[in-house]
């Protein structure tokens, strides 16, 4: 049985309501109560996984999950959350992750019962992809959470691929256009992003400007 949480601030309000009303979503993975030496390679997939999805999501350590979709908060003792380090899982997820990910960890007290919270930002340039062989890892494969089903898996169909290509063309996109911007183009600071033929045309607008030919 975890002890009370006597030592740890109380969970931040950003966090709290994953402990309180815990319900798995594909933004959401529980683990039960474990040390980060047996919840790693859980970890480490799971990140990989969420960093594809168009949000991120979180890694809740301390919630058991008694039968499919009921969950317990049932906490972790305090010999087992001391073992998670913000610095450690980020080294071992990024170990295996390219592009690097980006995640925080939070340890703290909900009704006196301690969890863990890692949150793992979205990609933020290109999809991550695992780069080598791990514990239930594949070298080259990209994961996310599948919409059918809150799982950590590998890309299963064309639906979650679509959303991740959809997300890295939005972002180059983005790119694209504050790179203009900043090179004098046209468009305002508040414009919304351009679409591509709008891109094209800040092309010809930027070679017609350099050769003195713009009206």
């Amino acid at each position: 049985m975890p002890t009370l949480a006597t030592n740890y601030p109380e969970m931040s309000q950003s966090n709290r309501p994953l402990v309180e009303v815990p319900s798995e979503t594909r933004v959401v993975e529980y683990k039960g109560p474990l040390a980060w030496r047996d919840a790693r390679w859980k970890v480490v997939r799971a990140a990989l996984a969420l960093a594809n999805v168009d949000t991120g999501g979180s890694i809740v350590i301390g919630v058991a999950e008694l039968t499919r979709g009921t969950f317990d908060p049932i906490g972790l003792p305090p010999e087992q959350a001391q073992t998670f380090a913000n610095d450690e899982i980020s080294r071992l997820v990024n170990e295996y992750a390219s592009p690097a990910i980006s995640l925080s960890t939070e340890i703290g007290a909900v009704n006196s019962k301690i969890f863990v919270v890692i949150s793992i930002a979205p990609f933020d340039q290109i999809p991550i992809v695992c780069k080598k062989d791990g514990e239930n890892l594949a070298k080259g494969t990209i994961y996310t959470r599948a919409t059918a089903m809150n799982e950590s898996v590998a890309v299963p169909g064309e639906s979650e691929m679509r959303e991740i290509i959809d997300r890295a063309t939005d972002l180059q996109v983005r790119r694209m256009a504050e790179r203009f911007r900043r090179m004098g183009l046209l468009f305002p600071p508040n414009a919304a992003t351009p679409t591509s033929d709008a891109i094209a045309q800040a092309r010809q607008d930027r070679l017609r400007l350099e050769r003195g030919s713009f009206e």
